[in-house]
């Protein structure tokens, strides 16, 4: 938890043995009795497993909203909600780590995984066009815009998984910005005319 704490803080790169030894009250060469390094212990606090269940719940969630015009309409017990709430208390209970991997992960083996995630969900956010329009198309001014939509999200994530602790403060920020993400991401999906159903 000490060791969580510091990279979540510092990040991996400016995260040193001896500030988590201080951190936990122990020695550094304690931790050597259990981690051969730093990578070794980052891993044992953000294990890939980790990473796979997260984009496992990205990947679930997007599949449930396909062919779906507007998310805020859905019923409290619609998949897509429900997956929702699951990513959202899996964000919660592994806040530490998930603030890591979206921002203090570089010089660490999941330096890439933010990058990989946000092209995922700009990805997916395409593929959603394409379920509500099979003619929806994104060009290459309107691909770069999105990845900017997405470099907004990520930063607010990033922002509100740092200010709020308690699984009540990260929802109540979230759903807030929510509001207006899937607002303006759904007018920009549609592309113009060619992404409107007959």
């Amino acid at each position: 938890q000490s060791a969580l704490g510091v990279f979540a803080d510092a990040g991996y790169a400016r995260a040193t043995l001896k500030r988590i030894a201080s951190a936990a009250r122990i020695s550094v060469g304690n931790i050597y009795r259990y981690y051969p390094d730093k990578e070794a212990l980052f891993l044992a606090v953000v294990p890939h497993s980790l990473v796979e269940e997260l984009e496992q719940g990205i990947r679930a969630q997007a599949s449930a909203a396909e062919g779906v015009p507007d998310l805020h309409q859905l019923p409290a017990d619609a998949p897509y909600r429900l997956l929702s709430a699951d990513l959202l208390r899996f964000c919660v209970d592994h806040r530490e780590a998930v603030l890591v991997l979206l921002a203090h992960a570089e010089g660490s083996p999941h330096a890439e995984v933010a990058a990989r995630l946000q092209r995922l969900l700009m990805d997916l956010a395409l593929a959603h066009a394409r379920s509500l329009c099979k003619e929806a198309q994104a060009s290459s001014a309107e691909r770069f815009a999105l990845e900017r939509i997405y470099e907004g999200f990520f930063a607010t994530l990033i922002a509100i998984l740092a200010r709020y602790k308690s699984h009540r403060g990260v929802e109540a920020a979230l759903q807030a910005y929510l509001r207006y993400h899937h607002a303006g991401l759904r007018s920009f999906l549609r592309f113009s005319a060619r992404t409107e159903r007959p």
